[in-house]
């Protein structure tokens, strides 16, 4: 009787035991599908997405997108971890050493961007975006992220700085009229970076001109509030150290009511009504005269 029981709880035991082992081998398939599907997901992206071991450095993944990125195959990559450090621009040496740092302290930097030498020997700009992968007891033992050619998005900034730089070149511009003379004729509302671009290019072309006498006209200037008026008289004050005598002319009843309302103080500025009296008044400082031609 005993007998018989034991041989059937061990037989029920192997039941158990098969059914148990069966389970596992559905979640090892099921887990494998998942991991496949993972897998082909990443693959597909145009980002490099790479997992790496710390605090070792190796990568234990890199996806294939790493030739389009990068110039160097995956498995360049991961045979050597140090190829992405010999990739980096001369200008983001110490940049990308200080992140490296912080990985190895234990600190996953989220995102950063930076410049590499592709292998074609082409210039790229990389946003990289890290996550840190976390054990049981809460150490960082690795990372996994992605990294981003956005060299596309920086060069399109670039352009439209350049473009909007060129804009406010041609909104500020500073025309010499005279020998020693120049004239900056204002058009439009003036916010604080017009204003600011004024003043240094404003500088620039007084000394590039060796001008003695320069003409603001405010004429085509409809307000003018605090800010503004402060970098104005920033700008005068500068070209006077210059050696340079400044002519503000054009300005209107509403707004020689705001500068006076602002506590501006005009009193060594050189003011004149247009454009014309302010051009016979540098004239007259360069010892020149315009005389009036009669019929």
């Amino acid at each position: 009787m005993s007998s018989d029981m034991n041989k059937k709880e061990l037989e029920d035991r192997v039941v158990q035991l098969e059914a148990e082992l069966a389970k596992l081998e559905r979640e090892k398939t099921v887990l494998s599908d998942s991991e496949e599907k993972y897998r082909q997901l990443v693959e597909t992206l145009d980002e490099t997405f790479y997992r790496m071991a710390l605090p070792s450095g190796d990568y234990e993944y890199v996806s294939p997108s790493a030739q389009q990125v990068f110039g160097h195959s995956a498995e360049e990559m991961m045979a050597n971890p140090l190829l992405i450090r010999d990739m980096i621009h001369p200008d983001f040496h110490e940049y990308f050493k200080g992140k490296w740092v912080e990985l190895l302290e234990g600190t996953v930097p989220p995102t950063y961007q930076y410049k590499v030498v592709a292998r074609d020997g082409a210039e790229k700009w990389i946003v990289q975006s890290n996550k840190g992968i976390i054990d049981d007891a809460g150490a960082i033992v690795g990372i996994e992220g992605l990294c981003r050619d956005v060299t596309a998005d920086v060069q399109a900034r670039e352009r439209l700085q350049r473009q909007a730089d060129e804009i406010l070149e041609l909104s500020t511009p500073v025309i010499q009229v005279w020998r020693g003379i120049v004239v900056v004729p204002l058009i439009g509302s003036l916010d604080s970076q017009r204003t600011q671009h004024f003043m240094e290019h404003f500088l620039g072309r007084l000394e590039e001109t060796a001008s003695s006498a320069a003409i603001v006209d405010i004429t085509g200037v409809p307000t003018i509030d605090t800010q503004t008026a402060q970098h104005l008289i920033e700008a005068v004050a500068a070209a006077r150290l210059l050696g340079v005598r400044v002519i503000l002319t054009g300005i209107k009843p509403a707004i020689a009511q705001t500068l006076v309302h602002l506590g501006v103080d005009l009193v060594d500025i050189d003011t004149m009504s247009s454009l014309s009296a302010g051009l016979q008044l540098a004239l007259r400082l360069s010892g020149m005269e315009i005389s009036a031609l009669s019929g």
